[in-house]
């Protein structure tokens, strides 16, 4: 059991309902429920002996409701298993009053500086939507092209920004990507992102 091994957290990353695992699958064109398919949103219209479209509503207006839900669930579910333990849930996306449940990461985005551009913007309007819990993947997690090695100043500088979001960590596709650890590249990449995430610690303690 997970738990048993010291499991601390949860990570919810596909958080939408999926029709198949990838876009190269060719036998289904949709990767989800088409927006305007009709479905319930809650169990006792769910379950009913009879069903009228009274009872249910497009896709489009409940997906982010999958996500929360999935998130409600495994929270409630740890509860249960360890009531006494504080347990912490990262999630993909959600629908407002997931922060009762779960932080949010922002996906997987590219390496380039438009995304760092976008980080503050969409962390402070995640924040007044009532979510406190929410950052992005210092350096990006998706390469621009084939075999990216993400430039310094570029993982500095994302390191440094990242350093003052609530979530916080250097995530990438290394099936794409070489490396992005900042022990890994020359000086003074290293010192920079070493006194950053010190500095976070710090804010922390």
């Amino acid at each position: 059991d997970l738990l048993d091994w010291g499991l601390d957290f949860v990570w919810q990353d596909m958080t939408t309902p999926a029709m198949k695992a990838s876009i190269h699958q060719p036998d289904c064109p949709l990767l989800s429920f088409p927006m305007d398919i009709m479905i319930s949103d809650n169990e006792e219209t769910r379950y009913a002996k009879q069903s009228t479209h009274h009872d249910k509503k497009p896709f489009a207006k409940i997906r982010c409701l999958y996500n929360y839900n999935l998130c409600k669930a495994t929270y409630q579910g740890l509860q249960r298993i360890q009531p006494n333990k504080r347990h912490f849930i990262i999630a993909r996306g959600g629908f407002v009053g997931v922060h009762r449940y779960a932080g949010l990461w922002t996906g997987d985005s590219t390496s380039n500086w438009q995304f760092i551009q976008m980080n503050i913007p969409l962390i402070l309007g995640i924040g007044l939507s009532a979510q406190p819990v929410s950052g992005c993947d210092i350096g990006g997690f998706c390469a621009a092209w084939q075999g990216q090695i993400v430039d310094p100043e570029m993982l500095a500088r994302w390191t440094i920004m990242g350093a003052f979001l609530p979530w916080f960590r250097n995530h990438y596709d290394n099936y794409y990507k070489p490396y992005q650890e900042p022990y890994m590249y020359a000086e003074p990449v290293p010192s920079i992102c070493r006194k950053y995430i010190e500095m976070r610690y710090q804010l922390i303690q």
